[in-house]
């Protein structure tokens, strides 16, 4: 701590860990559906989501700390603070990969907290929750609901927006600001993903058909 403010270097390494464990959180997601372990391959790949949010969350804190100057402590306690919430993590993935505006049925459960609910549900068994209250006369939730195409979806649509992003950032074409998640996102990282995850959506094939071209 530099007069009770947080160490910009512990924020860039925490930033570049988190980004690893999102990345072997979507790899170990990928496992479980090949196993077919549908209900964790989705709850694990919508951590993989949060942990991806958490990344952008620190790198664009550290960032603006080193050039914008620093907050005052409440300011930044109250920044850091995000990281612990799930949904600010998830629309923050959105943000940096799919846009401000939510254009997609993926982005927008992601900024209107849809996609959280539907993690309880992929390891919960209970009754549903309204405005913070159990409806008791509701349908039990059942986890084993997660069907195989649900999860195969998941897993593409994270897997898309992962290779496109790691193509852009090794094309100059979209970047990160630490020089550890530089490293990460290579050409290394794209090639296995498309290795370990063959399936990829129409438009993002089309996509990374440009940017290779580049």
């Amino acid at each position: 701590m530099t007069n009770g403010l947080v160490n910009l270097k512990k924020i860039e390494k925490m930033a570049c860990l988190a980004l690893k464990n999102g990345l072997r959180l979507h790899t170990d997601s990928i496992v479980l559906f090949n196993n077919k372990r549908f209900p964790s391959a989705y709850f694990l790949s919508i951590l993989a989501i949060e942990e991806i949010g958490k990344f952008f969350l620190l790198e664009d804190f550290w960032w603006h700390s080193k050039i914008d100057g620093r907050m005052e402590k409440k300011w930044e306690e109250k920044f850091i603070g995000l990281i612990y919430l799930h949904r600010a993590k998830q629309i923050n993935f959105a943000y940096n990969l799919d846009g401000p505006l939510p254009q997609n049925k993926f982005a927008k459960q992601l900024f209107n907290g849809n996609l959280e609910k539907t993690k309880q549900n992929a390891v919960y068994v209970g009754f549903s929750r309204y405005r913070g209250k159990i409806n008791l006369k509701g349908k039990i939730n059942n986890p084993f609901n997660i069907t195989k195409f649900k999860a195969e979806k998941q897993i593409m649509d994270l897997n898309d927006r992962i290779i496109e992003f790691t193509l852009g950032v090794t094309k100059s074409v979209y970047s990160v600001e630490t020089e550890c998640g530089q490293k990460i996102l290579n050409k290394r990282l794209f090639i296995r993903l498309r290795k370990e995850w063959p399936k990829i959506s129409p438009m993002v094939k089309r996509k990374l058909n440009k940017l290779e071209n580049i």
